[in-house]
């Protein structure tokens, strides 16, 4: 070990050679630690002592070799489990990480009276400035609200948390035409999760097809509502 790590004050050592030299030393250590503690654990609790060329003597019965075993076994579980690939996330948890990682922003106004050009144009900044109960509810003040309005007010909704309002606003918002639809699918998903409403989460997943905005995302979500 002492050659290894003299090797490593090499300056020309390369990057992959100071990895594997500092992995087997660290591993070493290891397993040398893991021997002491159970050689010191078997001799003081099971009285297994080592004699001549390292044989065992064995002064334990079968049932002892089995808790024995049983112990191994845990230890060797606890140790794998930081390095399993084991996810708990809940369905809502992965829609809210889902719908933090989405950037939504509005592109801009769109044509209508003067008085509603000016509401409108407040609720656009007030979105995109992430006050979504501001811009939910100057959104809600539109007299003509078309589709994109009813879009944008839902995803206000959505974003202040309002999941029942925002999941009414996208289904008004879908009644009135096919423009946003796929963009629909998806937040209605994640209002009706982030609401505890899995089953129904579950029916508007499936309308999202392969190709379509988000499809690996709502894969996932269905894959961990089934479990």
């Amino acid at each position: 070990m002492s050659n290894r790590l003299i090797k490593l004050t090499d300056p020309k050592i390369s990057k992959e050679e100071e990895d594997r030299i500092l992995t087997e030393v660290i591993t070493a250590k290891i397993n040398q630690d893991l021997r002491r503690k159970w050689e010191h654990m078997l001799e003081e609790e099971y009285k297994v002592t080592r004699e001549g060329r390292g044989k065992v003597r064995r002064l334990f019965s079968s049932r002892n070799t089995k808790l024995l075993l049983a112990i191994a076994a845990c230890i060797a579980l606890v140790i794998a489990i930081p390095f399993m690939n084991i996810s708990t996330t809940t369905s809502q948890e992965l829609a809210q990480q889902y719908l933090a990682e989405q950037e939504v922003l509005h592109p801009g106004i769109s044509k209508g009276t003067a008085a509603e050009d000016e509401m409108r144009v407040r609720a656009i900044q007030s979105f995109n400035n992430q006050a979504y109960g501001q811009a939910a509810q100057q959104f809600g003040q539109l007299e003509a609200s078309n589709e994109e309005d009813h879009y944008y007010h839902g995803l206000a909704l959505l974003l202040s948390n309002r999941y029942p309002e925002a999941i009414e606003q996208f289904e008004q918002s879908e009644a009135m035409n096919d423009r946003f639809l796929q963009e629909l699918h998806w937040y209605q998903a994640l209002a009706h999760l982030l609401d505890g409403n899995d089953q129904q989460a579950a029916e508007v997943l499936t309308h999202i097809q392969s190709g379509d905005w988000n499809y690996e995302k709502a894969q996932s979500l269905l894959e961990k509502i089934r479990k």
